[in-house]
């Protein structure tokens, strides 16, 4: 068992390469920041999933990562290494909650789930307080977050087939990617996620495991979490086609908060 799950950054990368619900989503967002001319942030960038799409119409973009392992594979990428040596991205490691930018932004991106991360209020209140600063006015934060209000409880502990993965992590060979949950009993938004990968090729049959925490809010928490952090203007979504919220039933909370009045 290993703790760091990008550990394994080329099997996530080829893992999550397969979620492409939210690419139209932040292709819009990111077109009509590249606009004003500013550039784009994302925060936990990763291994790059997103970034080509947010590039694909004219912005400049940082991505940032704690994930020394992910940003060396977003590098090289070809496209993203295109982009880098035109000067249209730069790949920063830093924390989501500790970063700052001598430049501002017109639009701050923060998918895939990737605000569970963090499990305290503290550093939770200061990625949105700095986020609101970096924003220019009229500059936006999308992001989305499961919905704690609609999730159905599973199965604890149990290991469940979540995707398999061909040619990965190598022409020839497949990865079946399982998930499993723990709940904190301390705190229980907060989940311990645990992955186990396990590759099948040509002579080979080994498995790995990795874990990390994730902590998921009520929908009216985020809200009251954007609100301290002074967004004024906050729209939410049901999903990423623009249905309207339901506490009671929307799997996830599309976010888009304004930095001042729009």
């Amino acid at each position: 068992m290993r703790d760091d799950p990008w550990d394994y950054s080329e099997l996530y990368d080829q893992w999550s390469e397969g979620y492409r619900e939210d690419l139209a989503y932040y292709r819009e967002v990111a077109s009509k920041a590249a606009e004003t001319g500013l550039p784009i942030l994302e925060l936990c960038c990763g291994t790059g999933r997103l970034l080509p799409v947010l590039l694909q119409d004219g912005a400049k973009v940082i991505g940032l990562d704690v994930s020394a392992s992910q940003l060396a594979v977003a590098a090289h990428k070809p496209e993203l290494h295109k982009a880098q040596m035109e000067g249209r991205l730069h790949l920063v490691q830093g924390e989501m909650s500790r970063f700052h930018f001598a430049t501002r932004f017109s639009a701050i991106i923060l998918a895939f789930n990737s605000f569970c991360y963090l499990l305290d209020d503290i550093s939770r209140r200061r990625c949105l307080l700095r986020a609101r600063r970096q924003l220019v006015p009229g500059g936006v934060l999308a992001m989305d977050t499961d919905n704690a209000q609609a999730k159905a409880p599973g199965a604890e502990g149990k290991f469940l087939l979540d995707e398999t993965v061909a040619d990965c992590p190598e022409p020839g060979s497949e990865t079946n990617v399982y998930i499993a949950y723990r709940r904190h009993r301390s705190d229980p938004r907060i989940e311990n996620v645990r992955y186990r990968f396990e590759v099948i090729g040509e002579g080979t049959n080994e498995a790995m495991e990795a874990h990390h925490d994730m902590r998921c809010d009520r929908p009216q928490a985020v809200l009251r979490q954007l609100r301290a952090a002074g967004f004024g203007s906050i729209d939410l979504r049901g999903n990423f086609v623009g249905a309207p919220f339901e506490a009671a039933s929307s799997p996830l909370v599309v976010v888009h908060a304004y930095s001042a009045a729009r």
